[in-house]
């Protein structure tokens, strides 16, 4: 009897064992299915933000590449620096949707950025407009001796055809990347724009130049005197026309030669321009010279030009 007994009991514990193994075996089933569909669940909702971030990016580059070719048609009709700079700046914070920006633009003349950078920015915007590429403060840290700690996070040079004209940064961190890119094809069509206007203009003064004497030449003579006569008759002001002759020009040239008598007109051009500093001053032809004098009677051109005179055949004269 006894050892049906234990028998038994053995048989139940055995069974309790079985029951509890089956027990714990679909403990841990319901459990990683439970930790599945968490991941599931989680994946699903990464997904969806994922498929949403991608969306607005997708919009946003949409937006960007719809408004740039609008941009670039406006860019190159403008014929004035501040125009461009005005249109550049204006665009930064409406199609990048950048809350803080500032533009730092090159003067050759002055050699000095306009304005100046904060002094603690100061080393990273002019080695962006040296080196002429686009840094992160990161990148500039990385590659600067310099022991200034910029607010700046990212810097982009205004650049084309290997001339910086200026700086463009930024301080938001904000997908960063995406706005280096954009700010970067952004900057690099307005320093075109600004090239191309300098191109212009540079070919436009050789145009209406003369060679020699360095006067404006007969062409912009004729097209700016008929404008500023224009000019004269609506406002009822004054204008006078003076036109100078150089003596005995021409045997002076065959005595000594065209080298000599180019130097005279190039002497009597100087000489013209330091008495005349208002108005237009143009080579009219050969040894022909002429002024226009806007707001000047007849009265005050008279004396001008006689004293003109005077100081010719006192301190400039030259005889044959």
């Amino acid at each position: 009897m006894e050892n049906y007994l234990l028998y038994a009991t053995g048989g139940l514990f055995l069974l309790f064992l079985l029951f509890l193994s089956l027990y714990i075996s679909e403990k841990r089933k319901s459990l990683a299915l439970k930790m599945e569909e968490e991941r599931f669940r989680r994946m699903k909702e990464d997904a969806k933000k994922s498929m949403k971030n991608l969306r607005k990016e997708l919009e946003e580059r949409e937006r960007l590449l719809i408004a740039l070719p609008d941009y670039l048609s406006r860019l190159i009709t403008l014929r004035s620096e501040d125009k461009i700079k005005h249109l550049f700046e204006r665009t930064l914070s409406s199609i990048l949707d950048i809350e803080w920006f500032e533009t730092y633009w090159w003067n050759d003349a002055k050699r000095k950025m306009e304005p100046e950078p904060h002094e603690r920015n100061h080393d990273f915007v002019h080695a962006v407009l040296r080196d002429g590429i686009p840094m992160t403060r990161e990148e500039f840290l990385y590659r600067a001796t310099s022991t200034s700690s910029p607010d700046l996070s990212l810097c982009v040079p205004l650049r084309a055809f290997g001339r910086s004209y200026g700086v463009v940064c930024i301080k938001e961190t904000k997908d960063l990347e995406e706005k280096r890119r954009f700010l970067l094809l952004l900057a690099q069509l307005t320093a075109s724009a600004v090239d191309n206007l300098y191109l212009f203009k540079k070919i436009e003064e050789i145009a209406n130049m003369d060679p020699l004497t360095h006067l404006k030449n007969r062409g912009y003579f004729f097209h700016e005197f008929e404008r500023m006569l224009e000019k004269a008759k609506r406002r009822i002001q004054s204008l006078s026309l003076l036109i100078f002759d150089i003596d005995h020009f021409k045997k002076f040239n065959d005595t000594f030669g065209h080298p000599a008598g180019d130097e005279i007109l190039k002497r009597f051009a100087r000489v013209l321009k330091e008495h005349f500093t208002n108005g237009l001053t143009a080579r009219y032809g050969g040894e022909e010279f002429v002024v226009v004098l806007p707001g000047v009677d007849k009265e005050g051109a008279y004396k001008l030009a006689e004293g003109l005179r005077k100081h010719m055949e006192e301190k400039e004269k030259v005889t044959v």
